[in-house]
């Protein structure tokens, strides 16, 4: 098997069939994408609208429009000025600025970028410039362009998103700017509004409609957004047996399941457990219990499938596949914010993890990695398993926080076991340096996997299936596979049953004796669902050791607890525990945050205060991170972000790129360009884990949901 075991794409057809739909519903006008909202599918999507016919396209930075450009997209393209941005690649790529200021157009001109485009900010909107400053800023452009400095192209209105476009106030007020522009002597050749058509536009600026969301008039679209999984696993289970984290799914009758390969770090709501459904050969199935970072569970009731099996997520309704909006409205998101989690997730993989700290300057935000931080909680974990070893686990971009940086801390911390989930991570820091002098265990296997580069790699793999052992005796190796045969005692993931246990240990004997393996270890998942399920865990755990020995096994490490239960419980700690988010500074939740367990947070997210504006409450200020960044688009009104120690609350609504703050009337203190912190944890700062408690999450989804194109700055 040779496709990626998750993918996202976009269908250029059907793109092009949406371009047709609105061309017909809004005939006699120009079309213009306005891509910003679609985090790291920028590229694809531009390219797909160019050949469909757009007229113009609006991008969020200067990157973006670099890469749509080298993506060999010709079509007129406009990206949002930033000061930091280079005015000479703005004309060696033929990119017109979006500005939306006094100072922008300003820029502009010395600059001697001779054509730039206008952005007016609409209802609760913070794209643009706002009604207060509609005078002076048109009178500015029209000044400019007099004198031959400049020439303005494209006037665009934006509504906020918590406003519906085909409302008649919005359209009323973007014909004043209209309006207002044309006495100021301004002529643009395209003016026109996010999502409807008002007196006096010569253009619609469209989003969401490209990838098949419907828009205001009932237009019939085509679903063009795709996302995929794998089956990674199949097992069957008893009626009444629940499954995954917390026991929240139960099963109704004797069940198959398939294990999916897609979890919270590629973009699928935490919250869809129990609540979405996936599209396995025809058929819909619901995701039973928790959402995990990397897998779901399917109940397949009494039908069956095969592991390499293709998963629809989102798909064409059409064809009886589950739609981007159906996601939609199952997570209690907007189709546009679903589609940017999964573009955020499922994109990680087409990012320079390594190199990406090397770029801050100009960036909407900054990631701040705290490694002094992460070896104080690597130290403390230890000394509390002790005498039981640490794994420090690192999947998920080492859960958002950078892969490699993260692996190099952790060696030089003393750190001998590294937890990789899968054997193409274990390569790429094999690759990097990381020596054989320490371990690296993987444990998502399945027949697309390159075995023999594993073994010689010395990466220890997690099996659970004799098919996984035929395949790692047959594959050529020149070193014996170190392996740790895995026992289901509850989570119902992978793992072998109790029925399954005896075959597979005598089976990785049999390789053991023909010198093609080792028999390392034994380990398993718990489900955490209670102490007493907790405790019931550990004693099948025990009696499979025993099976195991009785068999003439000699296993040199067990490991049974993930963080929650190797800090809480001496008792499940056995050889070896895997902790992950602990020894990032992310406790449990519920009450119990990562200084009550003495740990130190190591992400902070900050922005920047692009702008300052009077409101009704004394001024509000405008943030650089949205959804498109990891931001939640459910925080508005519960949390606050913090200026120098100083707590502002969030309100209005998140969009794409920016979110507003309340600065009441703060005495003038917080001004444009100052840093902005999301979370993090210094003295007065919100922690992850605070967010994670009060949007009901956890920690972890949070921190890998931050956008991996965000730098990545490292201390220590």
């Amino acid at each position: 098997m040779r496709r990626p075991l998750h993918s996202l794409s976009l269908s250029a057809d059907a793109v092009a069939g949406n371009l047709r739909a609105v061309r017909q519903a809004s005939a006699d006008v120009a079309i213009v994408a306005d891509l910003s909202s679609w985090a790291t599918a920028t590229s694809a999507l531009a390219a797909a609208a160019s050949a469909g016919g757009i007229d113009s396209l609006i991008v969020a930075t200067l990157d973006d429009a670099i890469a749509v450009r080298n993506a060999g997209v010709g079509s007129v393209l406009a990206a949002w000025h930033r000061p930091t941005d280079d005015p000479r690649s703005y004309l060696d790529h033929t990119v017109v600025p979006v500005v939306s200021s006094v100072a922008g157009l300003e820029e502009a001109a010395r600059a001697g970028l001779h054509h730039v485009q206008l952005a007016a900010a609409l209802g609760s909107g913070v794209r643009g410039f706002s009604s207060r400053d509609l005078a002076v800023t048109l009178a500015e452009a029209a000044g400019l362009e007099s004198r031959g400095d400049l020439r303005v192209d494209g006037l665009w209105g934006f509504p906020g998103a918590d406003v519906p476009a085909a409302v008649t106030a919005i359209g009323s007020e973007f014909e004043t700017v209209v309006t207002a522009a044309t006495r100021a002597g301004l002529a643009p050749p395209l003016t026109g509004r996010l999502g409807g058509v008002s007196a006096g536009s010569t253009a619609i600026v469209i989003d969401r409609e490209l990838v098949g969301v419907p828009f205001g008039d009932g237009a019939t679209l085509a679903s063009a957004l795709r996302v995929t999984a794998t089956v990674v696993a199949t097992k069957t289970v008893d009626a009444g047996e629940g499954i995954s984290y917390g026991y929240t799914y139960r099963t109704s009758q004797r069940s198959n399941l398939a294990l999916v390969s897609i979890g919270y770090v590629h973009g699928l709501d935490r919250v869809a457990g129990n609540r979405g459904v996936a599209w396995l050969d025809g058929v819909l199935y619901p995701i039973a219990g928790r959402v995990a970072m990397d897998v779901i569970v399917l109940d397949l009731g009494s039908a069956t499938t095969r592991i390499g099996a293709e998963v629809v997520i989102v798909g064409d309704p059409a064809r009886g596949e589950p739609g981007i909006a159906t996601w939609a409205a199952a997570v209690g998101r907007t189709p546009v914010d679903t589609a940017t989690a999964f573009a955020i997730g499922l994109c990680r993989d087409r990012v320079d993890l390594d190199r990406r700290q090397l770029n801050p300057e100009g960036a909407e935000g900054v990631v701040t990695i705290d490694l002094d931080a992460y070896r104080r909680n690597l130290t403390l974990l230890r000394d509390r398993l002790a005498p039981s070893e640490l794994m420090a686990v690192i999947k998920g971009d080492a859960y958002g926080h950078g892969l490699l940086p993260i692996a190099r801390a952790a060696v030089a911390a003393g750190v001998t076991r590294i937890g990789v989930l899968d054997v193409t991570t274990g390569l790429t820091l094999r690759s990097a340096g990381i020596g054989h002098e320490v371990s690296l265990f993987a444990w998502l296997l399945g027949p697309w996997d390159d075995y023999r580069s594993a073994i010689d790699a010395r990466i220890e793999l997690g099996v659970s299936t004799i098919d996984q052992l035929e395949a790692i005796g047959t594959s050529g190796a020149s070193v014996p596979a170190r392996l740790h045969l895995k026992i289901d005692t509850g989570l119902h993931r992978n793992g072998a049953t109790e029925q399954e246990w005896p075959p597979l240990v005598a089976a990785a004997l049999e390789l053991e004796r023909a010198g093609l393996a080792q028999l390392t270890g034994v380990w398993t998942h718990i489900a955490e669902a209670s102490d007493d399920e907790d405790t019931a865990a550990a004693e099948r755990f025990r009696i499979a050791i025993a099976v195991a020995e009785d068999l003439g096994a000699h296993v040199s490490v067990t490991h049974l607890a993930a963080s929650a239960a190797g800090f809480a419980r001496d008792d499940c700690r056995f050889d070896l525990v895997r902790m992950g988010a602990f020894t990032y500074g992310i406790a449990p939740g519920g009450g119990v945050g990562p200084a009550d367990l003495g740990l130190a947070p190591v992400m902070t997210l900050a922005g920047t205060l692009t702008a300052v504006r009077a409101s009704n409450t004394g001024r509000t200020g405008v943030v650089s991170l949205g959804t498109a960044h990891g931001i939640p688009a459910g925080c508005p009104g519960l949390l606050p972000v913090t200026i120098d120690g100083r707590r502002y609350p969030i309100v209005g609504r998140v969009e794409a790129r920016h979110l507003e703050i309340d600065l009441g009337s703060d005495d003038g203190s917080a001004e444009e360009g100052d840093r902005v912190v999301i979370f993090g944890g210094a003295e007065g700062e919100l922690t992850l884990q605070d967010w994670a408690d009060t949007l009901g999450t956890i920690g972890e989804e949070l921190a890998v949901r931050v956008s991996p194109e965000l730098p990545r700055r490292y201390l220590g």
